[in-house]
């Protein structure tokens, strides 16, 4: 998955598995890399409008 996907492909998974096991992978993998942190907190906040938004416009 690290090869293939990288850190952004990582960023994309918190909806699929749980966050802390998102944060585990991504400290094992990219602990070096310092955009990591940033990443993933983008992440979040990206699928929390994306995932309010969708639940907007169902109810």
């Amino acid at each position: 998955m690290k090869r293939s996907y990288g850190m952004f492909g990582l960023a994309v998974m918190p909806p699929i598995l749980s966050i802390p096991i998102t944060a585990v992978l991504a400290a094992k993998y990219f602990k070096h890399d310092r955009r990591t942190l940033p990443v993933l907190v983008s992440a979040v906040v990206v699928w929390s409008v994306v995932l309010s938004t969708a639940w907007g416009f169902i109810r």
